[in-house]
């Protein structure tokens, strides 16, 4: 329930805020920002609401995020096909890591 109406709101932020699209930090202001105004709360209880998990994680933000840029190609930014390389080459040298220690350990 709550991430459907946070999914709605990522993909209008980067609908109308191409900055958005290779900024997810910027996302997450908005949506926290959006979500202080809902609770009646002021700007100076932003760690408060954080850390008492009234707003929504940065974790489910950066997901959804990449989730809607996967699937809606028009809402990428300019860095995004840079992200997926770097990810790509990330991954491969996790799995190499992981290999070699298991072969460290026969």
């Amino acid at each position: 329930m709550k991430s459907n109406y946070v999914s709605k709101l990522i993909y209008t932020i980067l609908k109308n805020n191409e900055d958005s699209r290779d900024d997810m930090m910027l996302v997450v202001k908005s949506i926290h920002d959006f979500e202080l105004s809902v609770l009646g709360k002021d700007k100076s209880e932003y760690y408060d609401c954080c850390f008492s998990q009234k707003l929504t994680s940065v974790k489910t933000i950066d997901r959804i995020w990449r989730k809607i840029m996967e699937h809606k190609p028009e809402l990428r930014g300019e860095e995004w096909d840079g992200r997926q390389i770097y990810s790509r080459f990330v991954s491969r040298n996790i799995v190499m890591e992981r290999y070699g220690q298991i072969n460290m350990f026969k």
